[in-house]
């Protein structure tokens, strides 16, 4: 399918090269044209002016006259010229103005000016041609050097498209892949709690003629994997609203100081059951431009990793700080860190570093911190991860100030 788009768009390319080239070269054409007949017909102009002041012939070779007057016919065309210059006589007998014939017997092109004049003593008619071939034979190699220059052009134009074609491509193509591999991931991920929860229920319908107590392990464990569910196809809407750019945001003035505060309590309590100590730094005040519940989201996801990879023990510590015009919102644990192979695709949807770093059976989805760096860019932030194996995480988001 791309290799077909790069064609197209290749040859669009050169149609457009093509036809911007067959534009420009035929106005060059024209204006060189153009200035060569100007410089004949300026030289027709001041002969004609000594024809009508002395009446005499020019002598420059191959500028003709042909002069009617009454019968009388004065000349200074060969014979072979005669009867192409009867010709023209006859034909603009009545009009002024310049034309380009061909005539003689090599059937040169020349630059004819008619001047029929009607004076009181009679009529009289006067024809004069220069041969234009000197002047219009620059163009014949003016005309090859455009043809060859135009081939060499769409050629060059081919090559250029192309690669140009295959560069606008890749990230689309690799957005398309990454898409077709989040489809992949997510119904890999939807399938196993579906599989769980079908499997449970079998189990239940298998013992009927038992109670709902007798059943209640089965029952508990389809209800676990169907919120588990419901989690997911929740962080999977707000992806798609967000690709899609629907995600609605409520902006508003928001500390982010008190939201901190709010996070932490609510996480203390979790915190104390796997015995971390979950604390707040120093709390700058400041306030942004945002939508309070998408915020709050963002530093629950960032403390929810870090107490979920932080063993017994550990420490949590959520801070923040003014930095010019940004906020800086830190959240730093002591576990076990991030390889640093793993860190640069730690925001890739569905990735999940070391299962066997998270706390018991405390998975998550592999969605939470996609969700957050779209969340720091819809706030026009950024998200950034510093870690080391064994030396702990700390993640920074910087959100800019509100004016």
């Amino acid at each position: 399918m791309f290799q077909r788009v790069r064609v197209r768009l290749t040859l669009i390319t050169v149609a457009l090269f093509v036809l911007l080239y067959a534009l420009s070269s035929a106005a060059i054409y024209a204006i060189v044209r153009h200035h060569a007949i100007i410089t004949v017909d300026q030289n027709i102009r001041n002969i004609a002016r000594h024809v009508e002041a002395d009446g005499q012939l020019p002598a420059a070779r191959f500028v003709y006259v042909y002069a009617q007057i009454g019968n009388n016919v004065i000349t200074n065309a060969p014979p072979t010229f005669i009867h192409g210059m009867e010709r023209l006589a006859s034909r603009h007998s009545t009009s002024t103005g310049w034309f380009t014939n061909w005539i003689g017997p090599d059937r040169q092109p020349y630059r004819v000016y008619s001047l029929p004049q009607s004076p009181s003593g009679g009529s009289y008619q006067v024809l004069i041609a220069e041969d234009m071939s000197q002047q219009l034979g620059v163009l014949i190699p003016l005309e090859r050097v455009m043809l060859l220059v135009g081939i060499a052009g769409s050629l060059i134009a081919a090559g250029a498209g192309f690669v140009w074609a295959g560069r606008a491509l890749h990230p689309i193509r690799r957005a398309w892949d990454k898409q077709l591999r989040f489809v992949s991931d997510a119904s890999h991920e939807l399938r196993t709690p579906l599989a769980v929860i079908q499997s449970n229920l079998d189990l239940v319908l298998d013992h009927a003629d038992q109670t709902v107590e007798d059943n209640l392990e089965w029952v508990g464990n389809a209800q676990s994997e169907a919120r588990r569910l419901a989690r997911l196809v929740h962080d999977l809407l707000t992806l798609a609203r967000s690709d899609a750019q629907t995600a609605p945001l409520q902006i508003s003035s928001v500390a982010v100081a008190d939201v901190v505060r709010r996070v932490v309590d609510m996480f203390e309590p979790v915190a104390d059951m796997q015995g971390l100590e979950l604390k707040t730094g120093d709390l700058a005040e400041a306030t942004v431009r945002g939508d309070h519940d998408r915020l709050l989201q963002l530093i629950v996801i960032l403390v929810d990793n870090a107490c979920k990879y932080t063993g017994s023990g550990g420490h949590v510590i959520v801070s923040t700080a003014v930095q010019k015009n940004h906020v800086l919102l830190r959240v730093a644990d002591d576990g076990p860190g991030i390889d640093s192979a793993d860190l640069p695709h730690v925001f890739d949807r569905f990735y999940r570093a070391d299962k066997a770093r998270a706390r018991g059976d405390e998975q998550g989805t592999g969605l939470g911190l996609s969700i957050a760096q779209w969340i720091a860019d819809a706030h026009h932030g950024k998200i950034h991860i510093d870690s080391h194996p064994g030396a702990g995480t700390t993640v920074t988001v910087s959100l800019p100030i509100a004016a």
